[in-house]
Protein backbone atom coordinates (compact mmCIF):
# COMPACT_ATOMS: atom_id res chain seq x y z
CA UNK A 1 0.00 0.00 0.00
CA UNK A 2 3.08 2.28 0.54
CA UNK A 3 4.19 2.07 -2.87
CA UNK A 4 0.49 3.43 -4.39
CA UNK A 5 0.32 6.10 -1.88
CA UNK A 6 3.41 7.41 -3.37
CA UNK A 7 2.64 6.47 -6.39
CA UNK A 8 -0.94 8.60 -6.10
CA UNK A 9 0.88 11.67 -4.92
CA UNK A 10 3.33 10.83 -7.87
CA UNK A 11 0.49 11.34 -10.48
CA UNK A 12 -0.96 14.69 -9.17
CA UNK A 13 1.88 16.28 -10.14
CA UNK A 14 2.46 18.32 -13.41
CA UNK A 15 5.77 19.11 -14.40
CA UNK A 16 6.39 22.63 -13.72
CA UNK A 17 9.75 23.66 -12.17
CA UNK A 18 9.31 25.27 -8.86
CA UNK A 19 10.67 26.25 -5.67
CA UNK A 20 13.02 23.86 -3.70
CA UNK A 21 13.91 23.72 -0.30
CA UNK A 22 16.81 26.55 0.00
CA UNK A 23 20.38 25.07 0.14
CA UNK A 24 22.57 27.31 2.19
CA UNK A 25 25.24 26.53 -0.35
CA UNK A 26 23.82 27.96 -3.19
CA UNK A 27 23.26 32.17 -4.10
CA UNK A 28 19.96 32.89 -5.16
CA UNK A 29 19.96 36.31 -7.67
CA UNK A 30 16.49 37.52 -8.70
CA UNK A 31 15.85 39.18 -12.52
CA UNK A 32 13.91 41.79 -13.22
CA UNK A 33 12.71 39.88 -16.01
CA UNK A 34 11.88 36.87 -16.95
CA UNK A 35 13.94 35.23 -20.12
CA UNK A 36 11.83 34.49 -23.30
CA UNK A 37 13.47 31.54 -24.82
CA UNK A 38 16.67 29.27 -23.39
CA UNK A 39 17.62 29.43 -27.26
CA UNK A 40 20.27 31.57 -27.93
CA UNK A 41 18.90 31.94 -31.36
CA UNK A 42 15.75 32.62 -30.36
CA UNK A 43 16.00 34.53 -27.32
CA UNK A 44 17.70 37.47 -28.04
CA UNK A 45 16.15 40.08 -24.85
CA UNK A 46 18.75 40.70 -22.15
CA UNK A 47 17.21 38.70 -19.62
CA UNK A 48 17.62 35.26 -22.13
CA UNK A 49 21.14 36.48 -22.50
CA UNK A 50 22.05 36.42 -18.95
CA UNK A 51 20.70 32.59 -19.35
CA UNK A 52 22.35 31.80 -21.93
CA UNK A 53 25.77 32.65 -20.52
CA UNK A 54 25.19 30.51 -17.58
CA UNK A 55 24.22 27.37 -19.70
CA UNK A 56 26.27 27.08 -22.86
CA UNK A 57 29.82 28.21 -23.88
CA UNK A 58 30.33 30.37 -26.42
CA UNK A 59 32.92 31.29 -29.25
CA UNK A 60 34.12 34.28 -27.94
CA UNK A 61 32.85 36.13 -24.37
CA UNK A 62 33.62 39.41 -22.87
CA UNK A 63 36.09 39.42 -19.96
CA UNK A 64 36.00 42.27 -17.16
CA UNK A 65 37.56 44.37 -19.07
CA UNK A 66 34.83 44.67 -21.54
CA UNK A 67 37.40 43.06 -24.19
CA UNK A 68 36.32 40.10 -26.97
CA UNK A 69 38.35 37.26 -25.28
CA UNK A 70 38.27 33.46 -26.42
CA UNK A 71 35.77 31.37 -24.92
CA UNK A 72 35.21 27.98 -26.19
CA UNK A 73 37.37 28.44 -29.21
CA UNK A 74 41.61 28.38 -29.02
CA UNK A 75 42.14 31.01 -31.44
CA UNK A 76 40.69 33.08 -34.83
CA UNK A 77 42.50 33.60 -37.99
CA UNK A 78 41.24 36.48 -40.37
CA UNK A 79 42.40 35.75 -43.94
CA UNK A 80 40.28 38.51 -45.44
CA UNK A 81 38.03 41.24 -43.78
CA UNK A 82 34.66 39.04 -44.10
CA UNK A 83 36.32 35.58 -43.06
CA UNK A 84 36.59 34.82 -39.38
CA UNK A 85 38.14 31.13 -38.90
CA UNK A 86 37.71 29.71 -35.44
CA UNK A 87 39.67 26.88 -34.49
CA UNK A 88 37.79 24.77 -31.58
CA UNK A 89 39.42 22.14 -29.19
CA UNK A 90 38.96 18.55 -29.29
CA UNK A 91 37.46 16.84 -26.45
CA UNK A 92 34.79 19.13 -26.02
CA UNK A 93 32.56 17.22 -23.45
CA UNK A 94 28.88 17.59 -21.53
CA UNK A 95 28.52 19.42 -18.51
CA UNK A 96 28.40 15.68 -16.52
CA UNK A 97 31.99 15.26 -18.48
CA UNK A 98 30.60 12.80 -21.31
CA UNK A 99 32.64 12.74 -24.73
CA UNK A 100 31.33 12.15 -28.48
CA UNK A 101 32.61 9.42 -30.31
CA UNK A 102 34.40 9.97 -33.80
CA UNK A 103 30.76 10.02 -35.27
CA UNK A 104 28.87 12.42 -33.20
CA UNK A 105 31.49 14.97 -33.05
CA UNK A 106 31.28 14.82 -36.98
CA UNK A 107 27.37 14.90 -36.59
CA UNK A 108 27.51 17.86 -33.99
CA UNK A 109 29.82 19.59 -36.56
CA UNK A 110 27.51 19.04 -39.35
CA UNK A 111 24.58 20.37 -37.27
CA UNK A 112 22.62 23.34 -38.67
CA UNK A 113 20.06 25.32 -36.70
CA UNK A 114 17.38 24.74 -39.12
CA UNK A 115 17.79 20.63 -37.89
CA UNK A 116 16.26 21.63 -34.48
CA UNK A 117 13.30 19.76 -33.98
CA UNK A 118 11.92 22.97 -32.19
CA UNK A 119 11.23 24.90 -35.56
CA UNK A 120 9.46 21.80 -36.72
CA UNK A 121 7.37 22.22 -33.48
CA UNK A 122 8.68 18.79 -32.45
CA UNK A 123 10.61 18.07 -29.25
CA UNK A 124 14.02 17.64 -28.75
CA UNK A 125 14.09 14.53 -26.68
CA UNK A 126 12.45 13.03 -24.02
CA UNK A 127 15.53 14.11 -21.71
CA UNK A 128 15.60 17.31 -22.96
CA UNK A 129 11.61 18.52 -22.73
CA UNK A 130 10.59 17.36 -19.70
CA UNK A 131 12.01 20.22 -18.03
CA UNK A 132 13.30 22.67 -20.87
CA UNK A 133 11.34 26.17 -20.77
CA UNK A 134 9.70 25.64 -17.59
CA UNK A 135 6.41 23.27 -19.42
CA UNK A 136 3.37 21.67 -17.40
CA UNK A 137 3.24 18.04 -17.89
CA UNK A 138 0.51 15.48 -17.25
CA UNK A 139 1.26 12.00 -15.78
CA UNK A 140 -1.72 9.39 -15.56
CA UNK A 141 -2.04 6.04 -14.25
CA UNK A 142 -4.00 3.40 -15.63
CA UNK A 143 -4.33 -0.01 -15.27
CA UNK A 144 -1.31 -1.40 -16.69
CA UNK A 145 0.52 1.71 -17.70
CA UNK A 146 1.23 4.90 -16.76
CA UNK A 147 1.46 7.63 -19.36
CA UNK A 148 3.79 10.81 -19.32
CA UNK A 149 2.40 14.03 -21.66
CA UNK A 150 4.89 16.65 -21.56
CA UNK A 151 3.65 20.34 -22.07
CA UNK A 152 6.28 20.40 -24.99
CA UNK A 153 4.15 20.33 -28.32
CA UNK A 154 2.37 17.36 -26.69
CA UNK A 155 4.76 14.66 -26.76
CA UNK A 156 2.92 11.35 -25.20
CA UNK A 157 4.68 8.09 -23.93
CA UNK A 158 3.09 4.89 -22.68
CA UNK A 159 5.28 3.03 -20.23
CA UNK A 160 4.09 -0.54 -19.94
CA UNK A 161 4.39 -1.61 -16.69
CA UNK A 162 4.07 -5.17 -17.16
CA UNK A 163 6.41 -6.01 -19.78
CA UNK A 164 9.50 -7.03 -18.64
CA UNK A 165 11.19 -6.40 -22.14
CA UNK A 166 11.27 -4.21 -24.79
CA UNK A 167 10.06 -6.69 -27.75
CA UNK A 168 12.25 -7.74 -30.57
CA UNK A 169 10.33 -5.99 -33.33
CA UNK A 170 9.76 -2.37 -31.57
CA UNK A 171 8.79 -0.22 -34.19
CA UNK A 172 10.95 3.06 -34.17
CA UNK A 173 9.67 6.45 -32.67
CA UNK A 174 10.52 9.56 -31.12
CA UNK A 175 9.66 8.51 -27.90
CA UNK A 176 10.83 4.65 -27.91
CA UNK A 177 9.01 1.93 -26.17
CA UNK A 178 9.03 2.27 -22.22
CA UNK A 179 8.59 -0.66 -19.59
CA UNK A 180 8.48 0.52 -15.87
CA UNK A 181 9.04 -1.26 -12.45
CA UNK A 182 9.13 -0.23 -9.25
CA UNK A 183 12.51 -0.38 -6.55
CA UNK A 184 10.47 0.63 -3.55
CA UNK A 185 8.96 3.79 -3.86
CA UNK A 186 11.45 4.33 -6.74
CA UNK A 187 9.89 4.37 -10.19
CA UNK A 188 12.40 2.83 -13.12
CA UNK A 189 11.89 3.40 -16.65
CA UNK A 190 14.10 1.96 -19.48
CA UNK A 191 13.16 3.12 -22.85
CA UNK A 192 14.53 1.81 -25.86
CA UNK A 193 13.78 1.61 -29.73
CA UNK A 194 14.39 5.57 -31.36
CA UNK A 195 14.20 6.94 -34.18
CA UNK A 196 17.58 8.41 -34.80
CA UNK A 197 17.15 11.91 -33.53
CA UNK A 198 18.63 15.23 -31.58
CA UNK A 199 19.55 14.25 -27.99
CA UNK A 200 20.30 18.10 -26.95
CA UNK A 201 21.15 20.04 -30.01
CA UNK A 202 23.67 20.30 -31.82
CA UNK A 203 24.41 16.68 -30.52
CA UNK A 204 22.44 13.65 -32.37
CA UNK A 205 21.43 10.02 -31.08
CA UNK A 206 21.71 6.97 -33.49
CA UNK A 207 18.67 4.01 -33.31
CA UNK A 208 21.01 2.56 -30.59
CA UNK A 209 20.01 4.81 -27.85
CA UNK A 210 18.90 3.16 -24.65
CA UNK A 211 17.78 5.41 -22.08
CA UNK A 212 16.98 4.67 -18.07
CA UNK A 213 15.21 6.93 -15.80
CA UNK A 214 14.53 6.83 -11.91
CA UNK A 215 11.52 9.01 -10.65
CA UNK A 216 11.30 9.52 -7.25
CA UNK A 217 8.75 11.96 -4.96
CA UNK A 218 9.52 13.22 -1.79
CA UNK A 219 6.47 12.99 0.17
CA UNK A 220 7.12 16.56 2.42
CA UNK A 221 8.23 18.38 -0.17
CA UNK A 222 6.03 17.10 -3.71
CA UNK A 223 8.85 17.64 -5.26
CA UNK A 224 9.92 14.90 -8.09
CA UNK A 225 13.19 14.40 -9.07
CA UNK A 226 14.25 12.30 -12.50
CA UNK A 227 17.88 11.39 -12.76
CA UNK A 228 18.90 9.67 -15.78
CA UNK A 229 21.13 7.85 -17.44
CA UNK A 230 21.40 7.49 -21.33
CA UNK A 231 24.15 5.36 -23.70
CA UNK A 232 24.61 5.47 -27.57
CA UNK A 233 27.64 3.59 -28.51
CA UNK A 234 27.50 5.18 -31.98
CA UNK A 235 27.71 8.71 -30.80
CA UNK A 236 28.40 8.71 -27.24
CA UNK A 237 31.43 7.77 -25.07
CA UNK A 238 30.33 6.28 -21.63
CA UNK A 239 26.72 7.48 -20.28
CA UNK A 240 25.00 11.22 -20.42
CA UNK A 241 23.81 11.39 -16.99
CA UNK A 242 21.70 14.42 -15.24
CA UNK A 243 19.06 14.87 -12.88
CA UNK A 244 16.62 17.67 -12.50
CA UNK A 245 13.70 18.40 -9.82
CA UNK A 246 10.38 20.23 -10.49
CA UNK A 247 7.18 20.27 -8.54
CA UNK A 248 3.14 20.56 -8.62
CA UNK A 249 2.09 22.91 -11.05
CA UNK A 250 0.33 26.01 -10.20
CA UNK A 251 -1.38 26.21 -14.00
CA UNK A 252 -3.26 23.65 -15.82
CA UNK A 253 -2.34 20.79 -18.46
CA UNK A 254 -1.92 22.81 -22.04
CA UNK A 255 0.13 21.60 -24.32
CA UNK A 256 2.62 24.10 -26.45
CA UNK A 257 1.05 25.57 -29.83
CA UNK A 258 3.17 25.58 -32.62
CA UNK A 259 5.01 28.90 -33.00
CA UNK A 260 7.18 30.53 -36.13
CA UNK A 261 10.75 30.80 -34.44
CA UNK A 262 11.88 32.38 -37.65
CA UNK A 263 13.58 35.40 -37.77
CA UNK A 264 11.07 38.66 -37.35
CA UNK A 265 11.50 41.79 -39.43
CA UNK A 266 10.37 44.80 -36.78
CA UNK A 267 10.71 46.97 -38.83
CA UNK A 268 7.81 45.97 -41.29
CA UNK A 269 6.15 45.59 -37.66
CA UNK A 270 6.41 49.15 -37.04
CA UNK A 271 5.13 49.82 -40.74
CA UNK A 272 2.20 47.88 -40.10
CA UNK A 273 1.08 49.51 -36.54
CA UNK A 274 1.85 52.99 -37.92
Amino acid sequence: MRRAGVLGLLLALAGCSGPTPRDPNIIVVAMANSPTNFDPAVGLDEASQKIHQLLFSSLVRIDESLRVVPDLAVRFDWPDPLTYVAELPTGVRFHDGTELTAAGEKAAASFERSDNPRFRCETTSIIFDWTFDGPVNRITQNKDTIVLQYGQFGLRRTIDMNMKQHPANIKPSRSGHSTGYWEGDVLVVDTAGFLPGVLNAPVLHSDKLHVVERFSLDPKTFALTRSYAADDQVFLKGKYTGSDVIQVADAPYSPERCQDLGSVDYSKQGEQKR
